[in-house]
């Protein structure tokens, strides 16, 4: 089997653009679970986990919903920016 590597085949095409949205959310992921990780293991003292040690750490995670929440008030996507001002314009009217 040959490659196919004509112009066309060289070029990127629009599916191989990787939006900044979701170069974010990988971002996150990639930070937030490490730092979960560290505090599961933080609040098991280095032991088994337990339901209870989630049923502790299940505050963590409550807490960045909150804050995604209020993050999404504030994104031009979700946010008030998303809507399209437009101006307020009082029509005089005319003397019959």
């Amino acid at each position: 089997m040959t490659a196919n590597l004509t112009p066309s085949a060289l070029t990127p095409s629009r599916s191989d653009h990787v939006p900044a949205d979701a170069l974010v959310v990988f971002g996150i992921s990639a930070l937030t679970a490490p730092a979960y990780g560290w505090l599961l293991s933080h609040l098991s003292g280095g032991g088994k986990l337990t339901l209870g040690v989630f049923q502790n750490a299940s505050w963590a995670g409550m807490a960045g919903i909150v804050l995604a929440i209020g993050l999404a008030c504030f994104l031009r996507e979700t946010g008030r920016a998303s809507r399209p001002t437009v101006p307020l314009v009082l029509a005089a009217k005319a003397p019959s």
